[in-house]
């Protein structure tokens, strides 16, 4: 995440830009929220790779990526930020990439 994210927001919002974010969510924090909920933004789009967390783990190459994940996801929707989850679909996840379409976490 971009050290100066919240201060970019901020001028973003003062000047009416239209607000898209784009993330992994794995470094999100209480302040982020914040400000992502005052700045009222357009959209937060994640990515998801698998409901399967060996799966997701394994495509980022980070380990304990997918439950961070998934739990910036669940805070993200009860502070009522709008979020949709893109599920980059390839070999790895062919088999599993429905179980994303489904898990029910989007709120836009």
């Amino acid at each position: 995440m971009h050290p100066d994210f919240i201060p970019i927001l901020r001028h973003a919002r003062e000047n009416d830009f239209s607000i898209s974010v784009l993330s992994n969510l794995t470094l999100l924090t209480d302040e982020i929220i914040s400000a992502l909920k005052d700045a009222n933004i357009d959209l937060l789009q994640a990515s998801a790779c698998s409901m399967k967390p060996e799966e997701h783990d394994y495509i980022t190459q980070v380990e304990g990526s997918h439950a961070k994940t998934i739990h910036s996801l669940e805070r993200l929707i009860a502070a009522n930020v709008p979020v949709q989850i893109s599920c980059p679909t390839m070999r790895k996840t062919y088999d599993s990439y429905k179980s994303v379409l489904e898990c029910g976490l989007t709120n836009s």
